[in-house]
């Protein structure tokens, strides 16, 4: 089996535009911010119509479902995100012609805090259907989606209006006001836990130790541990295994990287959904408050979410049968980090001479040792395809000599 691409991912998790290690086809895989403090709530928008329902086309593009969308008469190209509140590129509010609005205190995933804006839609018009009131996030100008051509987010302040339905082999969003589930697959369904902004819902590891995640239509991996939750979970016997643990960074934020942390890769032999049960699933422990699932899970079934009953669906293509998760990791994962490729996770310090945070100068030949074009390394990828083993050079940053080493993936 050959490694997928460690490089860049960029990611709506845990609250905040996220850049971190995943694989190549998880790659954007969020772009998010958490809401520490508002001035004011994030208005539920209206609809021009009480009963409405419409299906438009989504994009994979690095991982991240994309749809079009049109506000204020501009056309633009949207994450669409349950995790997240809807959010505007600050090049598109300029193209729409937005004025100001009330300012705001964010926190992204890293911790650190960035100050911005919340402003109020004329509409927002998806497919044949006008919502109006629809409140939204001003990004900061220069924020990391405007490199990847991303005009904003569509978030929970609209979707948590009706349901939501994500069709993985049509590649379709519905979105009604009324439910889209037929009865027969009503046994493929859990209650959400109560909460004003996530989507959250218990699974189970193992055979009976559960975990409340949020789904993050923003994330592509499948399942994310909490590091907060991880103590609890190994002690309850959850059957899991200890892959890799260390400290280092996987991830750059919005308003910064994130600090060095101490993490885990685990591999969950027994994950249950809404009554779908998975072997082998992989996972690095992230700093989130909760864990989380994504929409990787789009290749095994269709999601669907009724916000108004609070009810979580996840109806398999293949009823009974049990997937496999398992995805093979680098025991380096490289990051970019102000321009340059460094390693920023190092999952076997024992039998590698890196520690994390050296500079990578060159990957199999190729030389990495000016800046780095974050678009182009996440996009087309530093990382040859098909292959496990990569030669790798850095500098050492106690004597500033170029050295060598190969590192893995498995």
């Amino acid at each position: 089996m050959f490694c997928h691409h460690p490089v860049l991912d960029i990611t709506c998790s845990d609250g905040g535009f996220l850049l971190y290690r995943q694989n190549l086809n998880q790659l954007m895989q969020r772009t998010k911010l958490f809401i520490i403090f508002l001035i004011f709530s994030i208005g539920c928008p209206v609809s021009l119509f009480s009963q409405f329902k419409v299906e438009v086309p989504y994009t994979e593009e690095n991982g991240k479902l994309i749809v079009e969308a049109k506000i204020n008469g501009c056309t633009g190209h949207f994450i669409v995100d349950t995790g997240a509140p809807c959010a505007l590129s600050h090049s598109f509010i300029e193209r729409a012609g937005k004025a100001k609005g009330q300012e705001a205190t964010f926190q992204d995933a890293n911790g650190n805090i960035m100050n911005s804006q919340v402003i109020t839609l004329d509409y927002l018009k998806l497919g044949t259907i006008e919502f109006t009131g629809l409140q939204a996030v001003a990004l900061p100008a220069n924020n990391i989606i405007e490199t990847f051509h991303i005009d904003g987010v569509i978030g929970y302040n609209l979707f948590r209006m009706g349901c939501i339905r994500l069709n993985g082999k049509k590649h379709t969003l519905t979105f009604s006001s009324k439910p889209m589930v037929e009865a027969a697959d009503s046994v493929y369904s859990t209650p959400l836990v109560k909460d004003r902004y996530l989507t959250l819902l218990p699974v189970t590891l193992g055979k009976n130790v559960k975990d409340t995640v949020m789904f993050d239509s923003g994330a592509s991996d499948y399942y994310t541990m909490s590091v907060h939750q991880y103590p609890r979970i190994k002690h309850a016997k959850a059957r899991l295994k200890v892959l890799g643990s260390g400290s280092g960074t996987l991830s750059a934020g919005a308003a910064g990287v994130e600090q060095s942390t101490q993490k885990y890769r685990l591999c969950i032999q027994q994950f249950s959904l809404c009554q779908n049960r998975f072997k082998n699933v992989t996972t690095i422990t992230t700093s989130a408050p909760s864990s989380r699932i994504g929409t990787g899970l789009l290749s095994f079934g269709d999601i669907a979410i009724d916000y108004k009953k609070g009810l979580f669906y996840f109806i398999p293509y293949e009823a009974n049968k049990v997937p496999n998760l398992y995805q093979p990791e680098w025991d380096v994962v490289i990051v970019v980090s102000q321009n340059k490729l460094v390693a920023g996770m190092v999952w076997d310090t024992k039998h590698s001479p890196l520690r994390g945070g050296e500079q990578i100068v060159e990957i199999n030949g190729v030389s990495y040792a000016g800046d780095v074009d974050m678009y182009k390394a996440i996009t087309k990828g530093v990382i040859p395809a098909s292959t496990n083993k990569l030669s790798i050079k850095y500098i050492d940053p106690n004597t500033g000599e170029t050295r060598s080493t190969v590192i893995r993936c498995k």
